[in-house]
Formats: C-alpha cells, structure tokens, sequence
C-alpha cells in the first residue's frame, strides 16, 4: 500500500486522549515517576545518564511532546498525532 492510500485511510480517525481518572493519566503521574526512580536508584548509571533521568524525573509536568525520526510505515500512523500535539505538555493532552 501506497503512503498516500495509508494517509487517506486514517486521516478520518481522531487520535483519542485519556479521560481524567483514567489508567493512561495514572500511569504518566505515577507509574512513569516510579519507574524513573527505579532506574535512578537501582542502576550504575554514568552522571550524565543519572542527571538526564532525574531531571525528566522531576519535569514531567512540564515533558512535551516532540518530533520523532520514524519510518514511513510508522510516520503515517503518528503523523496526525504529531501535528496537533507537538510541543503542548504531556500530561494536558
């Protein structure tokens, strides 16, 4: 299939959010806080690797979304997605 088929196949669908309360905002609020503090606690990590992972510990707040490099395969799956979520934070989507 064509990029352009794949395109036109899914631009209709809407990418849908999770709802306040829901197990997407747990695990982003807390599960992914947890597992970073894991990682920072339980691993020999070089002090660049402990200080990016502490400090996207500590924003994830404020994380946004950011582009990503992907194949045409998978670009045409996120491209939607991309375009209306790029740079807005994370957890207000």
């Amino acid at each position: 299939m064509k990029k352009s088929q794949l395109t036109e196949s899914l631009d209709g669908f809407e990418y849908i959010m999770p709802e306040s309360g829901s197990f997407a905002l747990y695990t982003v609020q807390n599960r992914l806080p947890k597992i970073l503090e894991d990682v920072i606690n339980n691993n020999s990590l070089t002090p660049t690797q402990h200080s990016e992972l502490k400090a996207l510990a500590d924003n994830i707040p404020e994380f946004k979304v950011k582009e990503l490099e992907l194949h045409i395969e998978e670009e045409v799956y996120w491209k939607n997605f991309m375009n209306k979520y790029f740079d807005k934070a994370l957890i207000t989507i």
